[in-house]
Parts: C-alpha cells; structure tokens; sequence
C-alpha cells in the first residue's frame, strides 16, 4: 500500500512541475535582436525601454543595454509592446512583437 501511495504521489508532483513549466513558458519569452537608429546605425552600449502589457493588463517598463555589436535580449510578455530611444532632443520609437518562444526581432527606431 505505501509503495503505491508513494508512486501517486511522485506521479502527481511530476505533473504538476510540468503543467508549471507549461504555464510559466506561455506568459513570457525571449525577444534578441539588433537595434538600429533612424539613419540606419547600429545601436551600440546604449540603453531602449521597452513598454507594454502583461496578460492581467499590468503596464511594465524594462530598460535593456545593447551590448557592443548593437544586439539586445530581453524576457518580456507576449504581445506588442513599445520601443523608446532618446537620441540628443529626438525621441525614437519603435513596436516589437513577442510570443511564447524565443523570437528574433531587430528594432528599427523612428523619430516620433
């Protein structure tokens, strides 16, 4: 009897860590890219905000640093969410989709 009773309770905890993976991989991903100014150049070492929504409609703001060759990565909700860039007095913008897998996307930023 405690030999079953123990093997349904592993049987459970299995499931349920998996249905949590499943959950947890649905909410949020991946967005890498590249992040290109209004003239065409590649962003390096600078720093885009990136606004948007949650599922519950919570509105989230992350900063993300382009690293030297102008790539960025960041974990985000999915949805479409807003890029933001000040260049000097000109504010660039931009949209990027996300969805529940890793989703290469570059950002090409507009002045606004």
């Amino acid at each position: 009897m405690f030999k079953w009773v123990c093997k349904k309770w592993k049987i459970m905890v299995l499931s349920f860590a998996l249905l949590l993976c499943f959950v947890i991989s649905a909410e949020a991903d991946i967005v890498y890219g590249r992040v290109y100014d209004d003239t065409g150049t590649l962003l390096r070492d600078v720093q885009i905000k990136i606004i948007g929504k949650d599922q519950n409609g919570n509105v989230f703001t992350v900063a993300v640093t382009t690293n030297r060759d102008g790539s960025y990565k960041v974990f985000i909700p999915p949805g479409a969410h807003k890029v933001e860039f000040t260049k000097g007095i000109d504010k660039l913008g931009a949209w990027i989709l996300s969805y529940p897998e890793p989703f290469h996307q570059d950002i090409y930023l507009k002045k606004r």
